[in-house]
């Protein structure tokens, strides 16, 4: 079990059962109830979190989840407060198996990363576009641009593109996992500042007890789904692609 930088004076504790209901409780935690006993624990949006204890306190707007199952959940305690580091199904339904990735999708997959580059592109040069006509395309224009331009493409190949065109080269596998969807959790991440707005997302929980995130269709409890990662060091590394099965 990975432990998070701010947890490592925890006390690491396993509460194994099976699951009867979850409530959310102080908005921020769940509580998980089992035969006879119930615990709270907050839950980290990315997972695990490895250095910012605040991932974990987020407000949960609602949550809801596969019952009557058994589970296992990590946690850790600390000062009182238990945060959970990994949940487990024993999920007879999931399945991985590892598969070569072949040169024709390694193509299609830099096609793909290379034209979300260009969409960012396009927007960056509408922006730039609109901005200079506000300044009727003079000197004043360059400093903005380059700022409000420059900048997010820069930002954009720099932080995505290159280092997804690197992951997609080194892997010669892909993880493919078929499993089942077991919570739905949804987050408020709020705005830090009054330019910009409260978030509002859904995290997915699979039988191999990782979140992810998914925009296309919302997702409910027993949906089955089958998700293919690049493979790195015989682990999953990043995803390729989700599909909801029928």
């Amino acid at each position: 079990m990975i432990i998070p930088y701010p947890l490592k004076n925890g006390t690491q504790k396993v509460i194994s059962g099976t699951l009867r209901r979850v409530e959310i409780v102080k908005k921020n935690q769940l509580r998980y109830h089992f035969d006879g006993f119930a615990t709270d624990t907050y839950i980290s949006i990315v997972h695990p979190s490895f250095y910012d204890i605040g991932h974990y306190k987020h407000e949960i707007e609602h949550m809801h989840g596969m019952l009557n199952i058994p589970v296992t959940l990590e946690l850790i305690e600390k000062n009182g407060e238990h945060y959970l580091m990994k949940i487990s199904y024993n999920d007879p339904l999931t399945q991985e198996i590892t598969q070569p990735l072949t040169g024709a999708e390694k193509s299609d997959l830099l096609n793909s990363a290379g034209i979300r580059l260009g969409c960012v592109s396009l927007l960056v040069l509408i922006g730039g576009i609109w901005y200079a006509a506000t300044k009727d395309f003079g000197k004043t224009a360059l400093p903005g641009l380059l700022i409000f331009c420059l900048v997010p493409f820069l930002l954009t190949v720099l932080l995505y593109y290159i280092p997804r065109r690197q992951r997609i080269n080194s892997s010669h596998n892909k993880i493919v996992i078929t499993t089942t969807i077991r919570e739905v959790i949804g987050i408020v991440i709020y705005a830090v500042s009054t330019d910009s707005s409260d978030r509002h997302i859904k995290k997915y929980r699979t039988g191999t007890g990782d979140l992810i995130e998914h925009y296309k269709a919302p997702l409910h409890p027993g949906d089955k789904v089958r998700l293919t990662y690049g493979e790195k060091k015989g682990k999953t590394d990043w995803l390729i692609s989700l599909e909801v099965l029928p």
